[in-house]
């Protein structure tokens, strides 16, 4: 389903579960009132610029990276309770290239998940990055992430 498939309803939704996720965060709920006072409207023709820059900007198709990010942040949760913990990005890399189990947070990136990230971000050729302009996870390629991670990472495994 496209964000321009969402039903008002939907939007409406999603719209709460923000609302859950910024106070389960200790969020002020005042900052983001006009996030949550968007209407359906606005918040569909919202995401679908987001979209439509993503796809003109890495001519990728926003909707096929789910499983990616999805991956991701899943294990951000469940290893830290953080919907995208800081540097998310750098440690599942240095998992994907460790090949091994790693110790993070309160729990363990299996070399199962590592293998699973490593092909989701083959397949698609990209990885994901926080983007704090945006506040919330943007595609780069994937040369450019290796690339920078070799640049960036002191203990990058070989």
């Amino acid at each position: 389903m496209t964000n321009l498939d969402m039903t008002p309803q939907a939007v409406i939704e999603r719209n709460e579960t923000v609302a859950v996720w910024l106070k389960e965060d200790n969020l002020d709920l005042d900052e983001a009132t006009g996030l949550l006072e968007l209407s359906a409207q606005d918040a569909i023709a919202m995401a679908e610029r987001v979209r439509t820059f993503h796809e003109q900007l890495y001519g990728l198709d926003f909707d096929t990276f789910h499983p990616l990010v999805t991956l991701m942040h899943q294990i951000s949760e469940f290893c830290y309770c953080a919907t995208w913990m800081d540097d998310l990005e750098y440690s599942l890399w240095h998992a994907v290239l460790s090949n091994e189990d790693i110790k993070y947070g309160q729990e363990v990136i299996t070399q199962e998940q590592s293998q699973k990230l490593s092909e989701l971000a083959d397949r698609h050729r990209c990885w994901f990055v926080w983007n704090d302009n945006l506040s919330f996870p943007t595609p780069v390629s994937l040369d450019w992430w290796i690339k920078h991670y070799k640049e960036v990472s002191t203990n990058a495994p070989s």
